[in-house]
Formats: C-alpha cells, sequence, structure tokens
C-alpha cells in the first residue's frame, strides 16, 4: 500500500496541507488513477493557492558587513651580497664603439666601391671619346639614377662635359682635354 507524504509551501498566505501518494517500493509519486480501490475513502485534494499582491519596490535597510583590514605585508627585496652590479654605461659604450667601427667599415667599403664604379665610368669615356647615357647605363649594368649620380660627379670634378640639350636624346658626354 503507497505512502502518503505531506508537503508544505511555505509562503505568507496560510499553509494548506497536500497529500501525494507515493509507492513505498520505489519511493515515486503514483498518481491517483493507480491508486488501489480499497483506498477509496481518501480523494485526492485540490490544491488552492492564493497568489500574494505584487509588493512594490520599497528600499529595504541593510546593514554593511564589517570591513577587517588584512594586514599589509610589503615585500622586500632579496638581498645578494658579494654580486658585482654590471654598469649600463660601459656596456653600452662597447656595444656603440663596435658599432661605430662596423658602421666605418661599411662606409669604407661603399664608398671604394662608388669610387671604382667612377673611375671605370671615366675609362670607359676617354675609351670612347663620346657616349650617350644609354650607353653609359649598358655599360656599368646599373640604374639610370646610379648612372646620373656618377656622370654628375664627374662633371663637377672637371673631367667630362655633357653637350647637347638636357633631356635630348642627342645629350652625349666627353672628356675634357
Amino acid at each position: 500500500m503507497p505512502d502518503e507524504t505531506n508537503i508544505q509551501e511555505s509562503t505568507d498566505t496560510p499553509v494548506t496541507e497536500v497529500t501525494v501518494p507515493t509507492d513505498a517500493a520505489t519511493d515515486t509519486p503514483v498518481s491517483v488513477s493507480e491508486t488501489p480501490a480499497d483506498d477509496a475513502s481518501s480523494t485526492p485534494v485540490s490544491e488552492s493557492v492564493d497568489v500574494p499582491p505584487p509588493v512594490e519596490n520599497t528600499p529595504v535597510e541593510v546593514e554593511p558587513a564589517p570591513v577587517v583590514a588584512a594586514p599589509v605585508v610589503e615585500p622586500t627585496p632579496p638581498v645578494v651580497q658579494n654580486a658585482p652590479i654590471p654598469t649600463t654605461p660601459d656596456k653600452f659604450s662597447q656595444n656603440q664603439s663596435l658599432w661605430r667601427q662596423w658602421l666605418q667599415k661599411a662606409t669604407d667599403a661603399r664608398k671604394q666601391r662608388e669610387f671604382n664604379n667612377i673611375s671605370k665610368l671615366y675609362q670607359y669615356i676617354l675609351k670612347r671619346k663620346k657616349a650617350t647615357g644609354r650607353d653609359i647605363q649598358l655599360f656599368m649594368l646599373c640604374r639610370k639614377s646610379t648612372m646620373e649620380n656618377y656622370l654628375n660627379t664627374l662633371i663637377k670634378q672637371n673631367q667630362i662635359k655633357r653637350v647637347g640639350e638636357t633631356g635630348n636624346t642627342k645629350t652625349f658626354y666627353q672628356p675634357i682635354n
């Protein structure tokens, strides 16, 4: 025979007892239609619950919890004894010195290469007696701007002169005797 369990609702309204039949073996609720016929004296209780009216928003005063200050523990730096402290200026000056040496070598190599190319260009113009910009560019295997820089250097040194109008296809360069 199923056991009956009492369930109570906890609200501000009056408490109503509701009985729910359960199976004793499995302890699961049994529907009313499944109850045996000999238990006809107990009829299911219809549950009527009064819904309370909505509560307006009223401020509720809540006391703040006391603040407990935790002790502040400041970290102490580790003590290093007999350790040499590296000096930044010495390390920086060593690296700066190395970089300056490397930069000087690179600059010297670039200037030497430029000097050799200008010498080759001057020898080419001396040999041909007259050369156009296109001829020089093909001989040097360089870009037009590089060729113009080399020619302008030779013109400033008074080793060659430009003959013809600038920008004209008939412009050529010849050595100064």
